[in-house]
C-alpha cells in the first residue's frame, strides 16, 4: 500500500524522499547522502536512546553543522515544538515523546 502516489513523492526534497525511504524500510539507515550536500553531510542515522514512551533524550552519533531532519515512525517533527537539539543531544518535548516500539532516523547536515 502507497502512502504517497508518484508525484507527490518526488515533490519532497531529496534529502525528504531519502528519509522517507529510510523510515519505510526501503533503504539502510547507513545511507550516505553526501552526493547531495558535500562530503560528510547529509547522513541518515538512527539517534540512539531507549525507545520506550518515556525516555526523552536521544544521541547522535555526531553534532549537526547546518541542521538535521528528524522522524519518528516515517512523520518528520517540527524542532519548533517537537524537540530540541543541544550539541549532539536530541531531547523531545511532552507529549512527542516517541512511544515505546517507535523508529527514529534522522538526516544530519
Amino acid at each position: 500500500m502507497a502512502i504517497f502516489g508518484t508525484a507527490q513523492f518526488y515533490n519532497f526534497t531529496a534529502s525528504a524522499r531519502k528519509l522517507l525511504m529510510v523510515a519505510m524500510g526501503m533503504m539502510p539507515a547507513s545511507e550516505d547522502l553526501g552526493w547531495i550536500y558535500g562530503p560528510g553531510n547529509g547522513q541518515v542515522v538512527v539517534p540512539s536512546g531507549t525507545v520506550d514512551g518515556q525516555n526523552n533524550v536521544f544521541t547522535l552519533p555526531v553534532a549537526p553543522g547546518n541542521g538535521l531532519s528528524l522522524a519518528v515512525n516515517g512523520i518528520v517533527q517540527d524542532p519548533a515544538k517537537m524537540y530540541s537539539l543541544s550539541g549532539a543531544t536530541i531531547t523531545f518535548n511532552y507529549p512527542y515523546i516517541p512511544s515505546a516500539g517507535s523508529y527514529l532516523s534522522a538526516i544530519i547536515f
